[in-house]
């Protein structure tokens, strides 16, 4: 390997444990989070995957590889929430048109944005360096949402309970 590509592997291996650094939340920071969602984590990697904007550099937190940021979790909390939200819905016998409509209000992206910047989430998230002045578009905010949603699902042994408490912690239901 020649002298500018080593200089070029450390520059990268350092720019990646920075953002890794970067990534974890401070403690009294975590407490916040955990107050707004209503689940103390047992495992603090799965907030801090939840926490990642895609792009932002992070590969892994602790033993915890992350390929695309929270994209993951996002996808697993988008469908989660929708049981969530259906199940209550089943249960209370309401038509079916009453059901979709709620599912749509609630889990578009648009709600899930509003709702993530009114619980003050931007903070919490380990932004990627392209966003401008460091505001959360509106689709990593409502990525994170879905995605603090999967985290609480996945740590609380798949509680739907506890996703419910963190959904109305939200302000979602």
């Amino acid at each position: 390997m020649t002298r500018s590509a080593n200089q070029r592997a450390h520059r990268k291996r350092r720019q990646a444990a920075a953002a890794a650094a970067a990534a974890v939340l401070p403690a009294e920071h975590h407490h916040d989070l955990e107050q707004k969602l209503g689940h103390a984590f047992a495992d603090p990697t799965i907030l801090q995957e939840a926490l990642q904007a895609a792009g932002n550099g992070v590969r892994q937190i602790g033993d915890r590889t992350i390929e695309d940021g929270n994209k993951r979790l996002a996808l697993l909390g988008d469908s989660i929430m929708t049981l969530v939200l259906l199940r209550g819905w089943y249960k209370d016998g309401e038509s079916r048109k009453s059901g979709h409509d709620a599912l749509v209000a609630i889990s578009s992206n648009k709600n899930l944005n509003e709702r993530g910047q009114e619980s003050g989430l931007s903070v919490f998230i380990n932004k990627n360096k392209s966003f401008p002045n460091g505001v959360v578009p509106p689709r990593t905010m409502s990525d994170t949402v879905e995605a603090l949603i999967g985290a609480v699902f996945v740590d609380s042994s798949e509680s739907l309970e506890a996703v419910k408490v963190a959904m109305t912690g939200l302000g979602l239901v």
